[in-house]
């Protein structure tokens, strides 16, 4: 008879606050944005944008990780 066990590590972590992470970084840069004079103003902003755009691209990649992983399944047996 073959068995598989499998472990199961409980790690307390909010995913969701992970999740959100983008949109507070992006709240960050609006604020320091307008510290700037123009025309460095610009420049800051479009460093901004594609830093957020590369955020949000690894954040997708993160989400399609966590999708991949097995769902958990209840199994019963008879004994």
């Amino acid at each position: 008879m073959a068995s598989t066990h499998f472990i199961h590590i409980r790690v307390l972590f909010n995913f969701l606050q992970l999740l959100v992470t983008p949109v507070n970084i992006f709240s960050k840069y609006q604020k320091y944005t307008n510290l700037w004079p123009e025309p460095f103003r610009t420049q800051v902003e479009e460093v901004a944008e594609l830093s957020c755009a590369c955020i949000e691209d690894k954040m997708t990649d993160f989400i399609d990780i966590l999708n991949a992983f097995p769902k958990n399944e209840v199994i019963i047996r008879d004994k």
